[in-house]
């Protein structure tokens, strides 16, 4: 049998032989609660999930706000406090020095000139 035979043996069964409904041509046309319900629900758990990412993303967003505002504070602060150790030794300001910080609790730190 060619695959033409079967596909007109598959087209010809009594599902594709039914006459199908007419196709509308209405500008408007009714749907049953039953039949809209479905949508309705997938949309309103569309919209639940979409709210729900709306506000963990804000939620988000205000954290790292916050952090970053506070990673901020903490960095120009560890520079004030180098600073004043800085103006405790009577090191003269022209002259540019880094700190070299300890690896570990209790061992000396050290200013370390700069020379440009």
């Amino acid at each position: 049998m060619s695959i033409n035979e079967t596909e007109k043996q598959e087209t010809s069964t009594p599902e594709a032989t039914e006459e199908q409904a007419p196709t509308s041509t209405s500008e408007i046309v009714e749907i049953s609660w039953e039949e809209v319900a479905p949508v309705m629900e997938t949309r309103r758990a569309f919209l639940e999930l979409d709210s729900h990412i709306s506000s963990m993303l804000l939620r988000h967003e205000k954290e790292k706000m916050n952090l970053l505002v506070r990673s901020s504070d903490l960095e120009r602060k560890m520079y004030e406090l180098s600073q004043k150790i800085r103006e405790t030794k009577n090191m003269d300001p022209s002259l540019t020095y880094e700190l070299k910080l300890p690896t570990k609790a209790g061992e000396k730190a050290y200013f370390v000139r700069k020379d440009v």
